[in-house]
């Protein structure tokens, strides 16, 4: 490969050459073979490079517009998304809060006269005022084990 022929292929392509001069080279090349194959790969190369040019001029393009666009997006997200953060953890913090007070009560609603639970008395309720079954005669045997006494003062 020749250097100077190299240089005149690219002053050839680049449009640096005089119409005598371009007349001059074009004969050249049709007399060598191997000038043409040179003239060709290199008029390849030349098309690569400004297709490839192209190619990164177009998505650089893209991104930026991509980027603004994620840019507006995420700047009017943003605003929306802590407020949910913050509301979040308000309310987490009040359920905590409530769970945590509730039982430093001291369970005095909870409770009835005599320190029994209101569950208990309205077990204790619910047994005594069962009705008998169907016999006429109580069947469930033991029935005081299942009620629950009061305490007595």
């Amino acid at each position: 490969m020749d250097i100077h022929f190299q240089d005149r292929i690219d002053d050839f392509l680049l449009n640096r050459m005089d119409e005598a001069q371009k007349r001059a080279f074009l004969r050249e090349i049709e007399a060598d073979e191997e000038k043409k194959e040179q003239l060709e790969f290199t008029r390849h190369v030349k098309e690569s490079i400004v297709s490839r040019a192209e190619k990164l001029r177009a998505l650089a393009e893209f991104r930026q517009a991509y980027e603004e666009e994620q840019g507006v997006a995420a700047a009017s997200e943003k605003p929306k998304n802590r407020v949910g953060w913050w509301l979040s953890g308000i309310a987490a913090l009040l359920v905590v809060c409530f769970f945590a007070i509730k039982p430093m009560s001291g369970g005095k609603e909870a409770s009835v006269e005599g320190g029994h639970p209101a569950g208990v008395r309205r077990a204790n309720k619910a047994l005594k005022s069962c009705p008998a079954d169907s016999t006429g005669r109580d069947t469930i045997p033991n029935r005081q084990k299942y009620v629950i006494k009061k305490n007595q003062k």
